[in-house]
């Protein structure tokens, strides 16, 4: 049996940086399979469905249908192994489609959430801004499956399905990521983000653009040591986790409340701790928790209070009455 190893090693061999469609599909090997996993079709497929997401790779389907073609003949051809290519779809046979009207967008993703609901599962989708859709399925064990669906797609065994099926969020019973499950995520456009998470450290890798650079690497991190993925997972989070049990809403929102009660603050605190502060609770404003009244209002109640507290220092700062002019 073929391993991505063999074929990592391949590429490797034959310059991986002579091409830009080599390039591409040496780096998604990289950030996205382990290389011990048997070589598959799903994974050229899978390949496929990200490169049809970059518009580089749209305009030259072509190319980069017959590049990898090629490579997969001479792989096969040097190992002297069979591995048979009839279930992948070229891009150059595929067809693409994205969905501008927010009500068909709506009904192509509710049919398709219909064929991933389970007898006994509860679903749920929610709009993001008429972006995006994220499909929530409550499972019977009450795991919490969360899909990520964009404006476009595809057709597969002549069904209507996303370009993209695999920015999969899954959660335990408690709501927290689950610790057996690869997760991926889209964290800005033509960002994707692969990780796993073990007693709450993560580990995982943020790949962009058409060549799937390696952007960022972290191992054994804090979700906050990762900013990308922090807001884009507090984001979707926002949608199914209470505010009043969200960790990051209940600090926030703590800290702010301290501020503006504050008698006073220190020179340490309104040139530091506010300016930080105030950062990370627009942005929390901006980005996850919109038209949030209570966060919205501590905002304002800490500008306030700082700018009084700032003013009030000025004024009592007196003029010296005598000059030493000697020095």
């Amino acid at each position: 049996m073929l391993r991505v190893r063999q074929f990592e090693k391949f590429l490797s061999e034959i310059n991986p940086h002579a091409t830009p469609v080599r390039q591409a599909l040496h780096n998604y090997i990289k950030n996205f399979h382990e290389l011990d996993e048997p070589l598959s079709t799903e994974l050229f497929n899978q390949f496929f469905d990200f490169c049809m997401d970059e518009p580089h790779w749209i305009r030259l389907r072509g190319p980069l249908s017959h590049e990898v073609q090629t490579l997969i003949k001479n792989f096969t051809s040097f190992y002297q192994t069979p591995f048979s290519t009839e279930a992948i779809k070229y891009p150059e046979h595929r067809q693409l489609i994205e969905i501008e009207q927010s009500s068909d967008f709506e009904d192509v993703v509710g049919k398709y959430a219909q064929n991933l609901c389970g007898a006994e599962d509860h679903l749920k989708i929610i709009n993001d801004q008429n972006k995006r859709f994220l499909i929530l399925l409550l499972k019977p064990d009450s795991t919490l499956q969360v899909h990520c669906v964009e404006k476009k797609f595809i057709l597969r065994s002549g069904q209507l399905q996303p370009l993209i099926p695999h920015l999969v969020l899954q959660y335990n019973s408690k709501l927290e990521l689950d610790e057996n499950f690869v997760h991926r995520l889209e964290v800005s456009p033509q960002m994707i983000c692969q990780f796993t998470i073990q007693d709450q450290k993560l580990s995982g890798t943020i790949s962009r653009g058409y060549v799937f650079q390696k952007f960022q690497v972290f191992q054994g991190a804090a979700l906050h040591e990762v900013p990308r993925l922090f807001w884009a997972l507090k984001r979707i989070e926002q949608f199914f986790i209470s505010r009043e049990t969200d960790p990051f809403y209940t600090e926030i929102t703590k800290q702010l409340e301290k501020i503006s009660l504050a008698p006073q603050l220190t020179s340490a605190e309104a040139q530091q701790v506010v300016p930080v502060l105030l950062g990370q609770a627009e942005a929390a404003l901006e980005q996850i928790y919109r038209d949030d009244k209570k966060l919205a209002n501590l905002i304002q109640e800490v500008k306030k209070n700082a700018n009084l507290k700032s003013s009030e220092s000025c004024l009592k700062i007196s003029p010296k009455r005598e000059f030493d002019l000697t020095n």
